[in-house]
């Protein structure tokens, strides 16, 4: 056993222990015996309090199967101790078992995040996608009654964003404009009804986008396939207040997924019931608590403007039009790159990463090309001469450009909701990009002696770049 499966024990252990905010003698002295039977350390209890719970199930994902099993059974001798199994034990154990178990393989996964003021309450189901999935969404809707009512009774709350969405749009625009000027009254007038379509026109994936991969961090989500996100409880790391999340893939079948789903789960419990409210909208009220509140304080009450930009070409600018300004100080090299960036979004962004065999050597060769002669494109379109075109694969050349453009959106990023979507990242396999959806980028252009404003796709820049 390493010391780092040790560690990871340790911080499960301590996370089971202390989910019923309960510890019992019984519990400690279990861990007690456990320790020694395992060989810890006090340097690997010392280090299990900044290891985040997704980190510790993700090494002990890793292990054999014959000892991922018998941990298993650890951690269930654990929670049961003290002869009784709370709702936020079993959660947790239902958790180790999807990622842990052989069975269900590559299906789960649990995420930590830093959350200090994160309103995602306790025990919330949250259907999550990365892009529109019509078999998966038309099985939910086929079958959201069975769904929610499943969840339900297990004391769990369903939350499927195009149904909130839909009771937003049924409520009486008069008492929505109403309840956001007794909510937000420093909104100013003429922009309230804009709110109002901006927040019932919110969709999973842009939710998953805004909310969960940029303002949580929860990166693994930018890509996820469809997939449940249950919220297993609030802990800590080092100092600072984490959720940890559980997320269950599912397919086109969803309802006896949830069902296996919560016969494990209410099978642990020993005698915990939990309410969940549970009411539908009538004439003349709003709904302003669980994701109901949450969507509404997002996109109604945010910090910031969800804008949309403009690639001027005419002008030579970048707009931000729903903020009605230009992103300043960017040369021409910045907005050919960024332009670049933003078309290459569907594609993953720019991979600059060095080969390290001649094979690799020989892709990246005509990778490097391929980018140069795009980049070329775009700097000629924003009227620059094709003789001084920046060479990007040279890095001293190439990370001054990217280093300018994240310091211009940085400076404008007060004034935007979710800025990290505009802003240049670099995602886990270290590809540059800019995460902005296509359908958010128009572009300016000459067309003969005219200008237009079409969409990025169908521009005349776009497809002389893609051919």
């Amino acid at each position: 056993m390493t010391h780092k499966e040790r560690t990871a024990i340790v911080r499960i252990l301590r996370d089971l222990i202390k989910a019923d905010a309960i510890i019992d003698s019984d519990e400690i002295q279990k861990y007690t015996q456990l320790r020694h039977r395992y060989k810890i350390t006090r340097d690997e209890e010392v280090a299990s309090v900044t290891m985040p719970l997704a980190d510790a199930v993700g090494v002990l994902a890793k292990s054999r199967q014959a000892f991922r099993q018998s941990l298993l059974q650890t951690f269930t001798d654990i929670v049961l101790s003290d002869g009784f199994c709370a709702a936020e034990e079993a959660l947790m154990l239902v958790s180790l078992m999807y990622c842990l178990k052989e069975e269900y393989r590559g299906m789960a996964e649990v995420y930590s995040v830093y959350a200090p003021e994160v309103a995602i309450e306790d025990h919330q189901v949250v259907y999550v996608e990365a892009k529109y999935d019509e078999q998966v969404n038309d099985d939910i809707k086929r079958n959201y009654r069975a769904i929610d009512r499943e969840l339900h009774l297990a004391g769990f709350d369903f939350s499927y964003i195009p149904n909130i969405t839909e009771h937003f749009r049924n409520t009486d625009l008069w008492l929505f404009k109403d309840v956001t000027r007794f909510l937000a009254p420093t909104i100013a007038e003429d922009k309230v009804e804009n709110l109002v379509k901006d927040l019932v026109g919110v969709t999973t994936a842009e939710y998953c986008a805004d909310q969960l991969v940029n303002r949580l961090g929860m990166v693994g989500l930018r890509d996820a396939s469809p997939s449940l996100l249950i919220k297993i409880g609030d802990t800590y790391v080092g100092d600072r207040p984490y959720i940890n999340f559980l997320r269950l893939a599912v397919d086109d079948d969803v309802l006896p997924m949830v069902q296996q789903f919560v016969d494990t789960y209410t099978s642990l419990l020993s005698s915990d019931v939990r309410v969940v409210k549970h009411s539908q909208e009538d004439a003349g009220q709003f709904m302003y608590y669980g994701f109901y509140k949450q969507l509404f304080d997002v996109y109604v009450i945010q910090k910031g403007v969800r804008s949309n930009l403009l690639i001027d070409l005419v002008g030579e600018r970048i707009l931000l039009p729903g903020l009605g300004r230009e992103i300043k100080g960017l040369h021409r090299r910045d907005k050919a790159l960024y332009a670049l960036l933003l078309m290459e979004g569907e594609r993953g962004g720019l991979d600059f990463s060095l080969p390290k065999t001649l094979r690799q050597k020989q892709a990246y060769e005509r990778r490097m090309a391929e980018i140069q002669a795009k980049y070329t494109q775009l700097y000629q379109a924003f009227n620059g001469d094709k003789g001084a075109v920046p060479n990007l694969e040279i890095p001293e050349i190439r990370r001054p450009i990217v280093s300018n453009i994240r310091r211009r959106i940085k400076e404008i990023s007060s004034v935007l909701h979710n800025p990290e979507d505009y802003n240049v990242s670099t995602d886990s396999q270290g590809y540059l990009c800019v995460n902005l959806p296509a359908e958010w980028v128009n572009v300016r252009e000459f067309c003969g002696s005219d200008t237009t404003e079409v969409p990025l796709r169908e521009s005349d820049v776009y497809r002389r770049v893609e051919a």
